[in-house]
């Protein structure tokens, strides 16, 4: 093997060091149910027979805020069998303490960006090791019947909201029961730092509980930053390689003396 060849290996070595398979369990969904995550109200494992095809493998999340009431002969019930819990109390409710929230978080969020109390809601969650500077990403699709920015899906990451999506990012026609989507969209951010972290995604009914909405997730997957070890490692042995190149050339130059 010449030395172009080996500094490509150690390259690319480098680069899968710092982007190497995900550190989420069971990102894709592909065990057909929420193995490696918790879940709390209507969440379930789909395939494309719910109308919309997974952006990776064959499987991904659906999480309601389902039942709320019967409307328009619309969702009688929640998709899983389980029905979302009570988020709209800011003394007392299930929901924002399974997001590793204080009671009363997530409406103190809907309030601030427009919205209203918070009724029900359903969300997973999972907790994971990372390094700083590793990034999290996942792709998600919201669905509502709302025609109103009144629902909204979300994200908590290490404690902090982060809204995803409400009616004003949807079209109609969603290929499922829902009546409008937004379509599958990335979520990636940049951890701050190393550790344990957790990401949690929910979705909420605000204003009223009659009309439901829901979020698809697939894909979770962290591109991880090598151990500083591995790093010093691998950027020692390129700059050896080089400097025995170079001193290989400059030798190879030099005139034949008798």
């Amino acid at each position: 093997m010449n030395i172009t060849s080996i500094l490509a290996l150690l390259t690319f070595t480098l680069f899968v060091s710092t982007a190497h398979a995900s550190l989420i369990t069971n990102g894709g969904f592909e065990s057909g149910d929420f193995t490696g995550w918790s879940t709390i109200g209507d969440t379930l494992v789909v395939n494309s027979s719910f109308g919309v095809t997974p952006p990776g493998g064959t499987h991904q999340a659906l999480i309601t805020n389902g039942p709320g009431f019967l409307l328009y002969g619309k969702f009688p019930g929640s998709y899983s069998g389980i029905d979302s819990v009570y988020a709209g109390s800011i003394v007392y409710n299930p929901f924002d303490p399974f997001l590793g929230l204080s009671v009363g978080s997530v409406t103190q969020f809907a309030y601030a960006i427009g919205h209203s109390i918070a009724w029900e809601g359903s969300a997973i969650k999972q907790s994971f090791t990372a390094n700083a500077g590793s990034i999290l990403s996942f792709k998600w699709n919201y669905l509502t019947d709302e025609g109103l920015p009144i629902d909204f899906a979300f994200a908590v990451l290490d404690g902090s909201l982060i809204l995803l999506a409400d009616s004003s990012t949807t079209q109609p026609g969603s290929g499922t029961l829902f009546a409008n989507a937004s379509g599958y969209h990335t979520f990636a951010t940049t951890l701050t730092g190393s550790g344990t972290h957790q990401i949690a995604i929910g979705v909420v009914d605000t204003g009223d509980s009659a009309v439901n909405s829901g979020v698809l997730l697939d894909d979770f997957t962290i591109r991880a930053l090598a151990e500083p070890g591995t790093l010093l490692l691998l950027i020692s042995g390129l700059a050896c390689l080089c400097t025995l190149h170079r001193t290989r050339k400059t030798n190879t130059a030099l005139p034949l003396r008798l």
